[in-house]
């Protein structure tokens, strides 16, 4: 008896949209191709029969652009009113232009969804206060995320990325941003302009040297350089009188300069 012969339809609808893994392996493309089979069954059958209330909610969040895409005239407001999404893409590795009319967006995690390139209409979603892009391809440091003036977090890692640019200094509300295993050769010097950053992960680069301009992150109370091979840190670290936590493991600071940062941050936590 067949996925779609049994069970009640809002189970048989949620075994397809949590991607069951006792049904669908996520490592075995034959099984990929049976679940995108099963899920324009699904979004075919509400189309034609109506979307059940209980999942509209859970579609919004995880299936926005498939909504759209299958003509879900039932979820149409619902989608356009969401704060938070964090969307399976209808074509993998690609994030649809109308993602510019989510303007009630105030999270968006696109996190490992094998995108190559951000459309520039993300721009237009001026509420957007957090933005998670780890694990995808992208190489480059998108122009349209620096017009995001409200964003407070900013995810990226697992990819090699140019430097960000100067730009990123619009971003003035910024209060979280993570670089994490970009392959930086040298520090980012344009996040020096982020005067109103509170964290910062550096996490797993090739950094070798910290400038003495990170005095001006007055603001700054996490700062993580784990996985770098810094050698030292500059006596201008110590200006940074908020900052209680600097991580610094696996790093080729030597013992005599470990004792050197202590005294410089008397108050903070530092784990080398």
């Amino acid at each position: 008896m067949g996925l779609f012969n049994r069970k009640s339809r809002v189970e048989k609808i949620s075994l397809v949209l949590d991607r069951d893994s006792s049904i669908y392996d996520d490592y075995e493309e034959k099984t990929n191709k049976k679940w995108q089979k099963d899920l324009d069954k699904v979004f075919k059958g509400m189309k034609k029969n109506g979307t059940p209330d209980e999942l509209k909610e859970f579609l919004a969040y995880r299936y926005p652009f498939h909504c759209w895409e299958y003509g879900l005239e039932d979820m149409e407001e619902i989608v356009q009113n969401m704060t938070r999404i964090s969307p399976y893409l209808p074509k993998s590795g690609q994030v649809p232009t109308r993602i510019g009319e989510l303007t009630n967006l105030e999270t968006l995690d696109l996190a490992y969804k094998s995108i190559g390139t951000i459309p520039e209409e993300i721009s237009k979603l001026q509420n957007l206060k957090t933005l998670i892009l780890g694990g995808n391809p992208i190489n480059y440091f998108p122009d349209s995320i620096t017009k995001l003036t409200n964003l407070e977090e900013l995810l990226m890692g697992g990819f090699h990325l140019e430097e960000a640019p100067e730009t990123i200094k619009n971003l003035k509300n910024l209060k979280t941003l993570h670089l994490i295993n970009v392959r930086y050769e040298s520090f980012p010097n344009a996040v020096i302009n982020l005067v109103g950053l509170r964290e910062l992960n550096l996490m797993g680069n090739k950094i070798t040297e910290i400038p003495p301009t990170i005095k001006k992150l007055t603001n700054l109370v996490k700062l993580s350089l784990v996985g770098n091979p810094i050698e030292k840190i500059p006596v201008e670290i110590a200006n940074l009188k908020l900052l209680n936590k600097l991580s610094m493991q696996n790093t080729k600071i030597s013992n005599t300069t470990k004792s050197d940062i202590k005294k410089l941050l008397p108050n903070a936590i530092i784990t080398f």
